[in-house]
């Protein structure tokens, strides 16, 4: 991971000293490699015959391999699996052990950047005044998304792995695909970040931040409960205002409704209480009282009408209905 890094880190500007510093690391790489080719083949003979076809199709016409330092396949029993080449149970096993182990502290290395970003983000905001603090803030933050994704891209291809090996038959727990999901590009978003078109209401925590593969994992990890335990009062305080909000809806409709009829009674008493001394006058402010009282009544009876589901919805969703 940190070599792969080194070469994005790099660019088209590079010094002579990073450069060195590259080829150096690149031979270290090459002779690890080499060691466990060595060691790899008495134990795994399958893999040094796909190495050997490997190396013929990807070699250039004068025979010479073209193949970069940090492109040179392990061929471990998880990708012989995919090839359809099975070996031993045993090594099949602890291969799967390595890769639920590397899936897991990939998964920890993302939610470990993820908490840096929204640090580095919390603090731009906060402290960032001018073109120079914003642009060292943002080199600082393209850093800690750099290493979301590589964590990110080390979980997938380890749990690439789990699932070959799972697949040739080796007892493994039955629970390990439900706390090792998929990891889409969605997922790897901070605790306090819903996707997006996600109303604050209705946001939603990624499922990495509730997965641990024990309680005692979860429990050792202070920051993090900390993080939850403010996440939940969050989550908790918009419910809690969310049917407060509700409450208020429907004193509000209630209110609605006797206010229409109180009115519509009102215009009623009107019609028959003028004192007008022309018939023809009281006849016409009886006509047009009654007129404004009948139109309450219609007011009220079309809210009713569209607010009859009301009950029957807050009721699918748990919450209690004002009578």
């Amino acid at each position: 991971m940190i070599f792969s890094l080194e070469r994005e880190e790099l660019g088209e500007h590079a010094t002579a000293t990073q450069l060195y510093k590259l080829t150096e690391h690149s031979n270290q790489l090459r002779r690890k490699i080499a060691a466990w080719i060595e060691l790899q083949a008495p134990i795994i003979p399958e893999a040094t015959r796909e190495r050997t076809n490997q190396t013929k199709s990807k070699s250039s016409p004068d025979g010479t391999s073209v193949v970069k330092v940090h492109d040179i396949d392990l061929w471990l029993p998880s990708a012989l699996a995919v090839k359809g080449v099975i070996v031993s149970s045993d090594l099949r096993l602890y291969e799967w052990q390595l890769r639920h182990g590397q899936a897991q502290d990939a998964l920890d290395d993302v939610r470990n950047g993820l908490r840096l970003q929204a640090y580095l983000y919390k603090n731009k905001d906060r402290y960032a005044i001018g073109v120079k603090a914003n642009t060292r803030s943002n080199v600082a933050i393209t850093k800690a998304t750099a290493l979301v994704k590589e964590a990110a891209r080390k979980y997938r291809v380890a749990r690439e792995g789990l699932v070959a090996l799972a697949n040739t038959g080796i007892k493994v727990p039955v629970d390990w695909v439900a706390n090792l999901r998929p990891l889409y590009d969605d997922d790897c978003r901070r605790l306090t970040q819903g996707l997006e078109g996600d109303t604050e209401s209705r946001r939603t925590i990624s499922w990495i931040w509730l997965q641990f593969p024990s309680a005692v994992e979860q429990a050792e990890d202070p920051r993090l409960n900390d993080a939850l335990r403010i996440e939940w009062c969050r989550s908790r305080a918009r419910s809690m205002r969310w049917k407060e909000e509700v409450e208020l809806l429907q004193e509000e409709m209630r209110r609605i409704l006797q206010f229409l009829s109180w009115e519509a009674d009102c215009w009623d008493a009107r019609a028959s209480t003028s004192l007008h001394d022309d018939s023809t006058v009281r006849e016409g402010m009886s006509a047009y009282a009654l007129s404004r009282g009948q139109l309450r009544r219609k007011l009220k009876g079309r809210f009713e009408d569209m607010w009859k589901e009301v009950p029957q919805i807050l009721g699918f969703f748990g919450r209690p209905v004002l009578k």
